[in-house]
């Protein structure tokens, strides 16, 4: 991504800022949806180890904002470094707005940022069981297939990004599917997709809002320029 696409695509995410309401008690996190260029422009993830309310679940690196945090966007930096081990400058490409989380009471504010440089991650074992690199061509097709809606809030609980992550795997092992993609509904458990819950609402209203409109943006810049 060159400087020109970076600008764009921080224009549509600037013009799409969105949140939800507040809710009494809600605690504060942060969250950075990171993007390196490598064959292709990738988000990065990761999978939760397995413990915690959220754990065993596909997540953004982030956490809860702690006393000494400037702001949401170095609490996002500070648990990235803390979780996958960045080390290599980041852009902020603007914030993308603030979700709430139905089990955990948090209100996590999201900021997409790209990885200068050629990052090699590093993982905290005790946070991370797996880090993953997903090109978002890739999530875009899976992203087609999901109904369209205006509020990302509108989506089913179950409509989310199914994919077999191996072949995204940089660092660690990827364990089997347990109780971190499954739902415990009143009818029964349910089966969930890899990305699913909040994450999977953040990637929707990123592609659907942001990065498909940005690009949309690139095409139209290269035809002005034509002669």
């Amino acid at each position: 991504m060159n400087q020109l696409q970076r600008d764009l695509l921080r224009r549509r995410i600037t013009e799409k800022f969105t949140r939800n309401p507040a809710r009494p008690g809600d605690r504060s996190a942060a969250v950075l949806l990171p993007i390196v260029d490598r064959i292709e422009p990738a988000v990065v993830g990761i999978w939760r180890a397995q413990h915690g309310i959220h754990g065993g679940q596909f997540c953004f690196p982030g956490g809860s904002v702690e006393a000494g945090d400037e702001n949401a966007w170095e609490t996002a930096i500070r648990e990235t470094r803390e979780e996958i081990g960045l080390e290599d400058p980041v852009e902020s490409l603007s914030g993308l707005g603030e979700y709430n989380t139905h089990v955990s009471s948090f209100r996590v504010d999201v900021h997409v940022g790209f990885v200068d440089g050629n990052p090699r991650w590093r993982r905290q074992p005790s946070e991370v069981e797996a880090i993953l690199e997903i090109p978002l061509s890739f999530l875009q097709g899976l992203h087609a297939r999901l109904p369209k809606v205006e509020d990302v809030w509108d989506l089913p609980i179950d409509a989310g990004y199914d994919l077999d992550p191996s072949p995204f795997l940089i660092d660690g092992e990827l364990p089997e599917r347990g109780a971190g993609h499954r739902l415990e509904a009143a009818e029964g458990p349910r089966d969930m997709p890899f990305i699913w819950g909040l994450s999977a609402r953040v990637l929707y209203d990123f592609l659907n809002r942001a990065w498909e409109p940005a690009l949309e943006d690139m095409k139209s810049s290269r035809r002005i320029r034509r002669p």
